[in-house]
């Protein structure tokens, strides 16, 4: 759930940023090829970009600076609360699902009208299936004044019963065919199922407000190539046409009458270049803050990926210390699976933050490496022998569910979900750096760190044959069950 209103916000907001640099900078601009694309382009990336994360695209240098290391995770943990955690988990279940239905009847409702809108179009096209005569690549079809001229896809909607004289016919069919050769139509459908989705969200309606005008001000700006502005200004204000509750087509209407001659009095005014090389900064800025800033809290697990070798995170996820788990045999001689103990493992080692990051190495079998080569204090993310409890990991898991406490809070306003608790094994097998990565509030991200701050000392994890430290994950899940 709180996923969901994560995802809602944060796509508002680049909503919001995007069309707020459209209003001010490019409405009023000339360049509409250039408005059109902006405007398509801006509202993917605005429903996207919170669901995308970019470490991948960095070097490690930009994590260590960040603060972000790779880790070791180790298995996660579920904490399910009891007794009165049922009231609060009614709560939220009822929350989480009155909200649900109101979404899903918005969904519903918005979907109908788009239906009942093509379903008519189509029903429109099936009862003049005799009079469709193809002409300059789409079907034309004489409503005979029952409905204002428009166009949708190929199909081209002439109302026959006004009249016109040649010239102004030409005009009108001229724009008309602008929007189906460019397939304005795409758009439209485009935001139609985007205003069904986020049908509660009212900068949807702006944009497809701005996408039609702009579509408006394309085909103007070709016909007036071929005619002159004030007469084409002046066919603009007599259209007086009957109007049909068919926003899905393109066609003159009063409402945007005012506006195109605005914009017709500017025809031939150039754009500044800056305006449009500002959206590019604009994308690389929203990036950085919805792929990096927003979500950092994910980037653990992410540039942990990057920086392990792939046989190594595969056998980690897939089975996590399962032969530790049951293992009874001392940790001494333990290893993670999948590693290979007839050889020395590939290592990474995260020095303080004062230092550089070194780069993954792979020792040559045979090869001497000198014990005094490792660097006092460094933190280690890979070693030959891992960490680990000194009564095995079942009794650390058995105490940690045994110590935590559902937070009050949480369990009043039904918040659950996962806290990452990153800490580091010590040469000395204690515990230090406890911190949470990525949490919920409500006092579960203190209460995990309090329960792993207090846990026994660890057996440490070595390194050619020496103590070290090593930084590792412990993700725990609160439930209300």
């Amino acid at each position: 759930m709180n996923s969901v209103i994560n995802y809602v916000f944060q796509s508002a907001f680049c909503l919001l940023t995007f069309y707020g640099f459209y209003f001010v900078f490019l409405k009023r601009e000339t360049c509409f090829q250039y408005n059109r694309a902006y405007l398509l382009v801006s509202s993917v990336l605005a429903l996207s970009l919170p669901l995308v994360n970019f470490y991948w695209l960095f070097g490690s240098s930009l994590w260590q600076q960040a603060g972000i290391i790779p880790v070791i995770y180790l298995p996660e943990i579920t904490f399910v609360s009891e007794g009165s955690g049922g009231v609060a988990r009614w709560f939220d279940v009822s929350l989480a699902g009155i909200l649900s239905g109101i979404y899903f009847t918005g969904v519903v409702l918005f979907l109908g009208r788009f239906l009942i809108q093509v379903l008519a179009i189509k029903r429109i096209i099936a009862n003049n299936r005799c009079n469709i005569k193809y002409w300059k690549d789409c079907y034309l079809i004489n409503t005979d004044g029952k409905l204002p001229t428009f166009s949708f896809f190929k199909y081209l909607f002439w109302d026959n019963s006004i009249e016109f004289t040649d010239q102004e016919k030409s005009q009108i069919l001229n724009h008309e065919l602008v929007h189906i050769r460019q397939k304005h139509s795409y758009d439209i459908i485009y935001f139609e199922i985007l205003g069904v989705l986020f049908w509660f969200n009212p900068l949807i309606r702006l944009y497809k407000k701005s996408i039609t005008d702009t579509h408006e001000f394309i085909a103007d700006n070709l016909v007036l190539k071929t005619v002159d502005g004030y007469h084409y200004g002046q066919l603009i204000v007599r259209q007086l046409f009957k109007r049909m509750d068919l926003s899905m087509g393109s066609y003159f209407n009063k409402s945007q009458a005012y506006r195109r001659i605005d914009m017709i009095k500017m025809n031939g005014k150039k754009t500044r270049l800056y305006k449009l090389l500002m959206a590019l900064p604009l994308v690389v800025s929203l990036t950085l803050i919805m792929g990096v800033g927003v979500n950092r809290g994910a980037a653990s697990d992410l540039v942990y990926r990057s920086f392990l070798p792939p046989a190594l995170v595969e056998s980690i996820h897939k089975e996590p210390y399962k032969d530790l788990l049951s293992s009874k045999e001392s940790p001494e001689h333990a290893s993670l699976p999948g590693q290979d103990t007839d050889r020395p493992p590939e290592i990474g080692n995260i020095p303080g933050k004062d230092n550089d990051m070194h780069d993954l190495i792979s020792p040559k079998p045979g090869t001497s490496i000198k014990k005094t080569s490792l660097v006092k204090d460094e933190v280690f993310t890979i070693v030959e022998k891992q960490p680990f409890p000194k009564d095995g990991m079942d009794s650390f898991y058995d105490y940690v569910r045994k110590r935590l406490k559902y937070p009050t809070v949480a369990r009043r306003k039904g918040i659950e979900g996962k806290v990452f608790v990153q800490f580091v094994v010590e040469k000395d097998g204690s515990l230090s750096d406890v911190t949470v990565i990525k949490g919920i509030g409500a006092g579960c991200d203190e209460e995990a760190k309090k329960v792993i701050q207090n846990a026994e000392n660890w057996i440490p994890g070595r390194q050619r044959g020496i103590p070290v430290n090593v930084r590792m994950v412990i993700p725990i899940t609160f439930s209300l069950g």
